[in-house]
């Protein structure tokens, strides 16, 4: 299971580092899934068991790859608080290695921008995005939503509808947990989804992992 555990956390006791694993398990919000098999995580809840298990080490650098990539933006800004909060506490070094200048601007004190494997800009983080100075880095900064004018699409126009979703539900279970586990309590996956949309609008449906934004693709798809 993924539970760090088994991981002896700088010497710990067993217990102690199953205490300190589940502490951790819990801080990037996956403690509810400890006890399963990893192929029964998203891919979300991996990455942030993966962070968790980078932590457990207490290292004094660390080095993270896209590390909130998967993530939804609200569990992502637990993660990277959760990041400072240890760095503070540890003095901990970390390199962050990102295309996402949001995160680089919540975390990061300095900043190095790369193009083609060369460095075209270093400098303070706060200062760097605020003022670019390489085409390369003003490219990347223009291109983030709402510094240079991003708006919203225009609502369309009334029109008879293309795709018509009415009170539209899905519920998973019960599940028979094992020959002596009784059955798991029922999931409410969606419940009562209504809406409407017209020829050329573009629709955006969002909201955090297991909210049940793939269970509606899936059944207005058949699948």
């Amino acid at each position: 299971n993924v539970t760090l555990g088994p991981i002896k956390v700088k010497g710990k006791r067993r217990a102690d580092a199953e205490r300190h694993a589940m502490e951790l398990l819990e801080r990037v919000g996956v403690a509810a899934q400890a006890r399963k098999m990893p192929a029964q995580l998203s891919g979300g809840q991996q990455q942030r068991v993966a962070i968790a298990r980078a932590l457990a080490m207490e290292p004094k650098a660390l080095l993270f790859d896209e590390p909130t990539s998967a993530l939804d933006v609200t569990v992502q800004a637990r993660v990277l608080d959760l990041l400072k909060e240890i760095q503070r506490a540890s003095d901990m070094a970390i390199v962050m290695i990102t295309h996402d200048l949001a995160v680089v601007e919540r975390v990061a004190g300095r900043v190095v921008v790369m193009q083609q494997g060369r460095i075209v800009e270093r400098g303070a983080a706060r200062e760097v995005l605020a003022d670019p100075q390489h085409p390369y880095t003003r490219k990347l900064v223009d291109a983030v939503p709402g510094r240079h004018g991003f708006a919203a699409a225009p609502q369309a126009a009334p029109a008879t509808p293309l795709l018509e979703v009415r009170n539209v539900s899905r519920v998973y279970g019960p599940l028979k947990r094992g020959f002596f586990g009784g059955d798991t309590a029922p999931v409410k996956a969606v419940d009562d989804a209504t809406f409407t949309m017209v020829k050329g609008e573009t629709l955006g449906v969002v909201g955090e992992s297991g909210s049940g934004k793939s269970t509606l693709a899936r059944m207005i798809l058949g699948l």
